[in-house]
């Protein structure tokens, strides 16, 4: 994990828009809180009435959608918040993006009623996931790998529909770290890697599409 913020620039001369994203080393898939962490998140930028995405695309206008996942793997996992954004919107948008993974996690954590759209939301997707033999078969995949018990997807709905809002505030903490984001930037840089530096996210580095250090 990072200890502190930094800021990766990858440039994409003449593009219109601007890939904004961040991310952070989140706790162990077999966390007893992944539950949890998974209803933060869909609180945050799982689905359309999300934090992040009524902010930059509903109230804003300036992006066609954003949005935040969590990798589910045996080990570390990556929390990713990202956004698609109008160019000369790039820096408010990384603005506003802050101000939503900040307020998560401190002056402003999930309220009762967006706890239970999560929830609603999570619990109605469900059926959906055993639609086909290859989610079935990517089900049971996931319940080896994670070391779950064989009836875990049985107790899944219980266990959703049991979480509290303090409790997801609890989990948003361990999922997020708003101090120490890594944050990419891929975009013209000649139009917005200036607006971007003045952020004064953290360290910057520019790469190249392979990740190779240019400067």
């Amino acid at each position: 994990p990072a200890a502190v913020p930094r800021l990766f620039l990858l440039d994409k001369p003449g593009a219109t828009q601007s890939i904004v994203a961040a991310a952070n080393i989140a706790p162990d898939g077999k966390s007893a809180a992944q539950e949890l962490m998974s209803t933060a998140n869909t609180v945050l930028g799982g689905q359309f009435i999300s934090r992040l995405n009524l902010n930059l695309r509903e109230d804003k206008h300036w992006s066609y959608g954003a949005g935040s996942s969590i990798t589910r793997t045996r080990g570390p996992q990556v929390f990713l918040a990202q956004a698609q954004v109008e160019r000369d919107r790039t820096a408010d948008s990384i603005v506003e993006m802050q101000k939503e993974l900040r307020d998560i996690v401190a002056k402003k954590p999930p309220s009762a009623a967006e706890v239970d759209d999560a929830k609603r939301a999570d619990l109605l997707a469900l059926p959906g996931s055993f639609e086909t033999a290859g989610q079935v078969a990517a089900a049971f995949a996931s319940l080896i790998e994670l070391e779950q018990p064989d009836d875990y997807y049985n107790r899944l709905p219980q266990l959703i529909a049991a979480q509290t809002p303090d409790a997801v505030a609890a989990a948003a903490k361990s999922l997020l770290r708003p101090e120490a984001l890594s944050w990419f930037v891929v975009g013209d840089l000649a139009k917005i890697e200036a607006s971007v530096r003045k952020l004064k996210l953290g360290e910057v580095k520019v790469l190249d599409a392979d990740g190779k250090l240019l400067r």
